[in-house]
Order: C-alpha cells, then structure tokens, then sequence
C-alpha cells in the first residue's frame, strides 16, 4: 500500500492590498489606543459605553460608521500585541 504524498506549501505572501490596509490599521489603532486607555484609566470599563463616548465625541472608527465593543476590543487586543512583540 502506498501512502499519498503530502503537498508542503510555503506560506502565503499577503498581497500588497493586504499590507497597505494593515498598514492603516495598524496607525488607526496607535492613534486610538490612548484614547481608550484614557477612558478605562477613568474607570469606564464597558466596552459598549467607551464606544458610545467615542461615537459621541466624532471620532471615526475604521471600517465602520459607529464603534462598537467589538472594536474596542479589538484595538486594545491589536496594542497588546504590539507591546508583547
């Protein structure tokens, strides 16, 4: 009995599309991280509410009209990366 061959494939490039918008996240979130950081050193800790008082004061989120928690969450788990490596 012969077993197939197993394809090994080199990862996968991202495109330059792909490296452009991370790139524009990546400032997006630095430029958004402490104004988060500011709202949870003040005591708010809802996700929900940071978002409402970021949507209340204009600031544009990326890739959406309104922030939301998930947002937020993902801004803050974007710098804890950042930080860790």
């Amino acid at each position: 009995m012969t077993l197939p061959l197993l394809a090994l494939h080199a990862p996968r490039r991202p495109s330059l599309d792909e490296q452009v918008w991370h790139a524009v996240f990546q400032g997006f979130a630095e430029a958004t991280l402490p104004l988060i950081r500011d709202h949870l050193a003040r005591g708010t800790r809802h996700h929900g509410m940071i978002a409402n008082l970021l949507n209340a004061r204009g600031i544009p989120c990326y890739g959406h009209a309104r922030w939301t928690a998930t947002d937020i969450r993902m801004v803050l788990s974007h710098g804890a990366l950042r930080e860790a490596g």
